[in-house]
């Protein structure tokens, strides 16, 4: 459910998730996170350990994302919406 709500492909997910496989496209774990509902500690500690840079609020794209993982919002769809909004790049 979660990479399907994330929108990748269930075998990719697993191998970033297990190490398998990595990316530098933080999008992709992002997307992954939000899916999983993580709270914003978790989103910025998951990170980096995986690392990659962590949300930085004084960048308008990352704290719309902030703001969207601490309203509680699960929805990948519903974060690409808030960037658009603000003509920010969608989640990749």
């Amino acid at each position: 459910d979660i990479f399907q709500k994330a929108d990748l492909p269930q075998k990719y997910g697993y191998k970033l998730l297990s190490g398998e496989r990595h990316t530098t496209n933080r999008d992709k774990l992002l997307r992954i996170f939000i899916a999983m509902d993580m709270t914003l500690k978790e989103t910025q500690r998951a990170l980096m350990l995986y690392g990659l840079a962590a949300l930085y609020p004084k960048k308008k794209r990352d704290a719309i994302i902030i703001i969207a993982i601490n309203q509680g919002v699960s929805s990948v769809d519903i974060v690409n919406e808030w960037l658009s909004e603000h003509g920010e790049a969608e989640l990749s």
